[in-house]
C-alpha cells in the first residue's frame, strides 16, 4: 500500500498548494481519500480520473470536498462525448442533506454512506469508520491492506476515541492545524501538533504524519514540538510518497519523479 500526498491546507490552500487529499494506491488500484480544493488536477499526475476505484470523503466541508463539484463536471463530460463509464462509488457521510442533493448530479457518482457500523471493501482494501468530535459529521478512517494498516483522522478534537482506533496503526496520518495552544473547540474544532502527538504515542503507532495546516502555520514548529512527544513525526510534503510502512524508516522520504 502506497500514500500519496495530494494536498495538506485547511479551509484553503496556501499560494501553490492544495486542500486534503490523499491517493492510496495498491499496485494498479488507486482509492482517493478526500477531495478538497484543487486536488483534481494533482490526482491525474497519478492515474485517470475514471479509473479510480472509488472516493472517500470523511466529511462535507468544502475543503475536503469542494473538488467533487468539478469532478461531476468532467465526468458528465466525458460521458457527453461518448466515453463508457460505470459511476465512481463515493462514500459520504449521510448529513448535512443540502451538500449530498448538491453531488447527486446525472448519475456519475455512486453515492454511499458511511457510519460506524460498515466495512468498506474496495479491491484489496479495508475500510472502517468512528465518529469524530467536529462541527459537522465527520469520520476518522481507517485503510487496511496486505497487513499494512493507515488511520487517518478527518477533522475533529482530541478526543480518546481516536487513540483506541489509530492503536498499532503503521501510519497516523493526522491533522495539525496548528503547533500549539488551547484551542476554542466551539469555534475551532481541530487539534494541535502536540495532542496529535500525544495520540500518536499512545496509540503506538508507527509513524505519525502531520497534516491539514492553516496556512500561515509555522510547519517546522508543528513537527519539532510533537517531536518532544513522539520523535517518529514528520510533517506531510504535497506530491511525497510513503510505501512500505513497516521498513520505512521514519526520517526517510519516498518520493514520486
Amino acid at each position: 500500500m502506497e500514500l500519496i500526498i495530494l494536498g495538506r491546507y485547511g479551509t484553503f490552500p496556501a499560494r501553490n498548494g492544495a486542500c486534503p487529499g490523499y491517493l492510496i494506491r495498491e499496485e494498479n488500484d488507486f482509492v482517493l481519500l478526500e477531495c478538497g480544493n484543487g486536488v483534481l488536477s494533482r490526482v491525474q499526475k497519478y492515474c485517470k480520473i475514471e479509473n479510480l476505484k472509488g472516493i472517500i470523503v470523511s466529511h462535507l466541508h468544502y475543503d475536503h470536498m469542494g473538488d467533487l463539484h468539478i469532478l461531476k463536471y468532467a465526468l458528465e463530460t466525458k460521458v457527453f462525448f461518448g466515453e463508457s463509464m460505470y459511476p465512481i462509488p463515493l462514500y459520504i457521510p449521510a448529513t448535512p442533506k443540502e451538500e449530498v442533493e448538491a453531488l447527486k448530479y446525472k448519475n456519475v457518482f455512486d453515492i454511499r454512506f458511511i457510519d460506524e457500523k460498515i466495512t468498506i471493501n474496495i479491491s484489496s482494501f479495508i475500510f472502517n469508520f468512528a465518529r469524530m468530535q467536529h462541527s459537522i459529521e465527520s469520520y476518522a478512517i481507517s485503510i487496511e491492506c496486505k497487513s499494512k494498516k493507515l488511520v487517518y483522522s478527518g477533522d475533529t478534537t482530541f478526543n480518546e476515541k481516536l487513540i483506541d482506533f489509530a492503536k498499532d496503526a503503521d501510519i497516523f496520518l493526522c491533522e495539525s492545524t496548528f503547533p500549539n495552544g488551547r484551542l476554542n473547540y466551539r469555534e475551532v474544532p481541530h487539534m494541535t501538533a502536540l495532542e496529535a502527538a500525544d495520540i500518536a504515542k499512545k496509540a503506538k503507532v508507527g509513524m505519525l504524519l502531520l497534516t491539514h495546516f492553516w496556512y500561515e502555520t509555522n510547519i517546522e514548529e508543528c513537527v519539532n514540538l510533537a517531536q518532544t512527544l513522539f520523535p517518529k513525526t514528520l510533517a506531510v510534503t504535497e506530491f511525497e510518497s510513503y510505501k512500505d510502512f513497516q521498513e520505512l524508516p521514519f526520517d526517510k522520504k519516498v518520493r514520486i519523479k
